[in-house]
């Protein structure tokens, strides 16, 4: 039978339920995080810096390879590949990074919709919080 909320002050309910999705939110954003770090934790944080002007680069130098890679070239010497490959590599990469983040971005945009439509501590209590790499299942 359910309970009545019959001497319940409302605003005391809604505290309650404000209170458990503030802390259901966080616990949401932290397993985000915790996912996208799974995604970069091969790279020091500078390098991670670099990867918009690497796509940046790459793209341009793809499309007209007369424009100036100031910091895939010398990667690429560095590294004793050619521009060209280097440039392929980092768009397959950045590609499917794009892909593996939006996923889980939306993941998490999902749980925050479900978080908005509870109106009770019960129902967000009931939210359970995993994430999934795209491709290696729930």
């Amino acid at each position: 039978m359910p309970r009545s909320n019959q001497g319940v002050n409302p605003e005391t309910l809604l505290s309650g339920v404000e209170h458990a999705k503030t802390q259901k939110l966080a616990e949401i954003n932290n397993q985000c995080d915790a996912m996208l770090g799974v995604l970069t934790k091969s790279y020091p944080g500078s390098e991670l810096l670099t990867f918009d002007q690497q796509k940046s680069e790459a793209e341009a130098y793809l499309a007209d390879q007369s424009k100036p890679c100031p910091l895939l070239a010398p990667l690429a010497q560095a590294r004793g590949i050619a521009l060209q490959d280097l440039c392929n590599r980092v768009i397959a990469k950045a590609t499917a990074f794009s892909a593996a983040s939006g996923a889980i971005i939306g993941q998490r945009q999902k749980f925050e919709d479900m978080l908005d439509a509870c109106t009770t501590p019960e129902q967000v209590a009931a939210i359970e919080v995993s994430y999934a790499l795209p491709g290696v299942g729930a």
